[in-house]
């Protein structure tokens, strides 16, 4: 299996050979606590490592195969945005922290990890006021 490079969040590759495509993604190992979603992955000869990051101690590498229109599903899963803001909100903070810069500063935003917690609690006071 392919370890994640230094900065790496989500990729896919594809194998020329037979045309299959292969996901990677990094989250917080929250993503251990929904086991729906580690039956899921496996299902898909998919795994979960510790992902190369010195600096993100909670860091897990998650890897799957799927054809790419069907691949976006591990979203819906169970845990996965969660352990996606889990792993930005400590990636961005430590950052903060310690007053560094990677070197994809401008892709990073501590502001976009609150606005899409001010979002969900947003949505999710008018799904349960809808009720």
């Amino acid at each position: 299996q392919r370890r994640c490079a230094t900065h790496e969040v989500a990729f896919s590759t594809r194998t020329p050979a037979d045309g299959k495509f292969s996901h990677y993604l990094v989250l917080d190992r929250l993503i251990l606590e929904y086991p729906k979603t580690i039956m899921w992955l496996g299902q898909r000869a998919g795994d979960v490592q510790p992902a190369d990051y010195k600096a993100a101690e909670r860091a897990v590498s998650v890897s799957f195969d799927e054809d790419f229109a069907n691949a976006e599903r591990i979203f819906a899963l169970d845990g996965v945005r969660r352990a996606m803001v889990a792993y930005w909100a400590d990636a961005l903070a430590d950052l903060r922290e310690r007053n560094a810069k990677s070197v994809y500063a401008r892709y990073h935003s501590y502001d976009a990890v609150s606005q899409l917690l001010e979002y969900k609690r947003a949505r999710d006071k008018v799904v349960v006021g809808e009720r």
